[in-house]
């Protein structure tokens, strides 16, 4: 209370000090008449929790996380984007868990884990999970012959993922089966009697299971019905 003022406007500032972080919850300095009064506001900061949850595409995905803590246990949701806010924490090292059973279908269960970080009144905490959608291309290597224009099975071929890098045999039946893949496009090559077939599949950034890719190679049958590989070479140098 400031007694014996003069008539007319005055301002009026609180001057807080303080070790612990703090904030005024209304405004200083106050311009006022005589006779009223200044009521200021100051609240103890407390900790915050950045965080977001996205597919390895960037896409937000919305999922039930537990915050533990000192003194809290607290369930928060994910919105829209994959993001999330908590406030009023204490200071202290808090666990993020994701429940698996809020995690929309189609995504890696055994890429969850949990993630800690540390939170000041000063030092907000942030984390970051990335988990991969299950996308995968499947299919069937064919074997055409042209003179029945029959299709067999095509076992033991050798089959390339491009790009990526990675091969692998088909079965007996002629299948194959490429797992954990990125989004973008790829090829599917098939390569037999020095020709090579290849299929094109692009999987988008959500989830998404590819089968039914089939290749159909040609068996290359000479004409006369000898494969290729046992045609006739050319003449030696002594005429035979």
């Amino acid at each position: 209370e400031f007694r014996g003022v003069p008539f007319g406007m005055h301002s009026v500032e609180a001057d807080f000090h303080s070790s612990r972080a703090f904030y005024y919850t209304s405004s200083s300095p106050k311009s006022l008449p005589i006779g009223a009064t200044a009521d200021f506001g100051i609240s103890f900061a407390k900790g915050r929790i950045f965080g977001s949850f996205r597919s390895d595409a960037g896409e937000g995905l919305q999922v039930r996380l537990t915050i533990t803590g000192p003194g809290i246990d607290r369930n928060v949701n994910t919105d829209g984007d994959g993001k999330v806010e908590i406030d009023g924490l204490p200071s202290g090292t808090y666990t993020i868990h994701p429940l698996a059973g809020t995690l929309p279908p189609g995504y890696s269960l055994s890429a969850l884990h949990n993630e800690t970080t540390a939170v000041t009144a000063r030092q907000a905490g942030h984390f970051n999970f990335r988990i991969p959608a299950q996308r995968s291309i499947s299919g069937r290597v064919l074997l055409l012959n042209p003179r029945t224009g029959r299709s067999t099975p095509l076992g033991d071929a050798v089959v390339d993922l491009e790009p990526g890098h990675r091969s692998m045999h088909t079965d007996s039946d002629g299948r194959y089966l490429f797992r954990h893949l990125p989004p973008g496009t790829f090829h599917i090559v098939v390569r037999r009697d020095g020709r090579a077939w290849t299929q094109q599949v692009l999987l988008g950034d959500s989830p998404e299971v590819r089968s039914g890719v089939n290749i159909t190679v040609m068996d290359m049958i000479h004409p006369a019905g000898t494969p290729i590989s046992q045609k006739k070479g050319p003449p030696r140098a002594d005429g035979h």
